[in-house]
């Protein structure tokens, strides 16, 4: 189901689900060197239980590498990383405002929320098993 099989379940067997000239394919190469390969055993159990990421070595998507070596070759890492710093720190930013602006309200929520549960709407909302027949 992981290759040609789970394919042609949705109707794409003639475009990936196996190697071959023309067809769409991603590859991932696995270091069998590294601990969740060690001892090999059952090297497809292993991979389904054991790895993490940690053994591959080189991937490509659609015949292009992505992944050779353990790096990425396909775009700046260090660059992303830098990006996604400076994000996190601008949402930090605006979670701090939405926390004060949230105890700001939080005495009118409660206040609310109280007076709603003490409303009596003349629904019983318990099920009393001696009612049932």
């Amino acid at each position: 189901m992981a290759t040609v099989r789970g394919a042609w379940s949705v109707l794409l067997g003639y475009v990936t689900g196996s190697l071959e000239v023309g067809k769409k394919a991603d590859i991932v190469l696995y270091d069998l060197e590294t601990q969740p390969f060690r001892p090999l055993n059952d090297p497809v159990r292993q991979l389904v239980f054991s790895e993490t990421g940690q053994s591959v070595h080189t991937v490509l998507v659609n015949g292009e590498v992505v992944i050779e070596n353990r790096r990425l070759v396909t775009i700046d890492e260090a660059d992303v990383l830098r990006e996604a710093s400076g994000i996190a720190r601008s949402l930090q930013a605006e979670d701090e405002k939405a926390r004060q602006c949230a105890e700001a309200l939080r005495p009118y929520l409660e206040r609310m929320y109280f007076r709603a549960v003490r409303l009596d709407v003349g629904i019983n909302r318990y099920s009393r098993t001696s009612d049932v027949q």
